[in-house]
């Protein structure tokens, strides 16, 4: 979609105020009459802010051609809606954890002590003094990204009156990263609740005003809005009921009305789904997502909350497993990561429980993201630490003689990955430091996806011919994607599951 007038934009004026960028031809041949033109530029810029690139160190002047598009009358709605989700992924990135608001004080905090120099290299960490320096200067650049989207906040305004219902429901979920700001927004995304024809939209602004809003308040309160939520929690319109709930919950945690958790109850349970409603574009458009993780904020009146996870997760595919596994952990462990060690027979009766229904799931063990959430907790997650010796968290649950079967086509969904070797990590690290320290130089000459995916496919090949020297015979690769490498261990070495209680 290129612009419906290409000499709408004052490049000039532009180039004048805020310098010439480096997306600067990228964006001017949006406005090509070229569809392939128009396409390939596309590609570039989104490969470029939202892969490994340019959000982690662009010339930020480059913004205002964004947003100068974005506001353009004579762009096309398209085109429009995908400048503002690129603006939001400029800003945030790829984290986006809906319905908590973004964290931007703990960011400018942790950017404080960066530049101060209070964040030493980690002498204990995989990466190298050099690579922790580039990942901290990676911070520090996506945080001037964010705070260039966030100066020109005021010129996308106007856009929550636009006449395209995606061009609005889009800024306002743009808003919603912006805390900082919430005394310009909030009054404005208040304004259309009680005007706003389409359901998205409104639902969009709801939920936003809530990330805006800061719930540490002791005596949170919801003004003028607060009838407009009640009223929606006995809506006929699903996503109405949705924002709502995740909206009241946000603000008034434990003091929200008891229909909320019923709501959030439901949608969790997929009883009312996406399907049913529009599309709502937190989460990446998984409002059920969403309410799971609204759950931990309904506070100690969330018991059913932690019932119906359980009860859930023999039911879950591994995307599904994702979603709930976070707010199932928050409830379980409401004080936080336990220690490290801690013996099964030291939780409590609910912990042991929730541990004991997580070890039976065989379906949830399909994905390292899925280990990785359990071990943020320091809960021993690895499938496999090593041969034919039993799975650490079945073991310390006390299903110890579980083991993970190899059928001749290969293994189940719960493929061993790479770095999810608990016992073997000094090896791990050890022969990662080793392979990075060969491929320095060419990690900072990756700018685009192609390159970046040569790159990874460099990169992983060395990292296997260091494993083969450390684990000689033991592994082969399965399956290789951009950013995970698929291990098996010899057949041999493990014998069949055995059956659970």
């Amino acid at each position: 979609m290129a612009l419906a007038n290409p000499d709408a934009i004052d490049w000039n004026a532009l180039a004048a105020e805020h310098g010439d960028g480096e997306w600067s031809p990228v964006m001017r041949a949006l406005c090509s009459e070229d569809s392939d033109e128009v396409a390939e530029a596309w590609e570039t810029l989104w490969d470029s802010c939202c892969h490994q690139g340019t959000r982690e160190g662009s010339d930020t002047s480059d913004i205002p051609y964004l947003v100068a598009l974005a506001v353009s009358p004579d762009a096309a709605p398209e085109q429009r809606s995908r400048l503002l989700y690129l603006l939001t992924r400029i800003a945030i990135g790829n984290r986006e954890d809906a319905p908590n608001g973004y964290p931007i004080a703990a960011f400018r905090a942790e950017a404080e002590a960066i530049i101060t120099d209070e964040r030493p290299p980690d002498p204990d960490s995989m990466w190298d003094a050099d690579r922790q320096r580039l990942h901290q200067a990676r911070f520090l650049w996506g945080l001037d990204a964010y705070d260039a989207v966030r100066d020109r906040l005021p010129d996308l305004i106007p856009l929550l009156s636009d006449h395209d219902d995606r061009v609005r429901c889009l800024t306002a979920f743009l808003f919603a990263w912006f805390p900082e700001e919430a005394h310009v927004l909030v009054p404005r995304l208040r304004g259309i609740l009680g005007t706003e024809p389409d359901v998205a939209v409104r639902t969009t602004a709801a939920v936003a005003i809530a990330m805006l809003t800061d719930p540490g308040d002791s005596t949170p309160t919801i003004g003028d809005i607060g009838p407009v939520l009640t009223g929606w929690l006995d809506s006929g319109e699903p996503l109405e009921r949705w924002a709502a709930a995740v909206t009241l919950a946000r603000i008034l945690g434990q003091a929200a009305p008891a229909p909320v958790l019923d709501v959030l109850l439901a949608w969790t349970a997929r009883r009312e789904t996406a399907e049913k409603a529009p599309s709502v574009p937190f989460r990446t458009g998984n409002p059920a997502a969403v309410a799971a993780n609204t759950l931990p904020l309904c506070g100690p009146t969330a018991g059913r909350a932690l019932d119906a996870l359980i009860e859930s997760l023999p039911k879950l595919d591994d995307e599904q497993a994702l979603e709930v596994i976070g707010p199932l952990l928050e409830l379980t462990f409401p004080d936080g990561p336990i220690d490290t060690d801690t013996p099964y027979d030291a939780l409590s009766p609910t912990q042991r429980r929730v541990m004991r229904a997580i070890a039976a799931a065989r379906n949830l063990w399909g994905t390292a993201n899925f280990a990785m959430a359990l071990e943020d907790y320091n809960l021993p997650a690895s499938p496999v630490v090593e041969i034919g010796r039993p799975e650490p968290f079945q073991t310390w649950v006390g299903l110890g003689s579980v083991r993970i079967p190899i059928p001749e086509e290969g293994l189940p969904d719960g493929e061993i990955v790479l770095y999810g070797f608990r016992e073997q990590e000094e090896q791990i690290k050890e022969g990662w430091r080793r392979t990075f320290a060969r491929f320095d130089d060419a990690w900072g000459q990756v700018f685009d996806e192609q390159r970046f995916n040569r790159f990874l496919a460099e990169l992983f090949d060395a990292a296997m011919e260091e494993y083969d020297e450390v684990f000689a015979g033991s592994l082969q690769v399965v399956e290789r994607s951009s950013h995970v490498v698929k291990i098996d261990v010899t057949a041999a070495a493990l014998v069949p599951a055995a059956p659970t209680d």
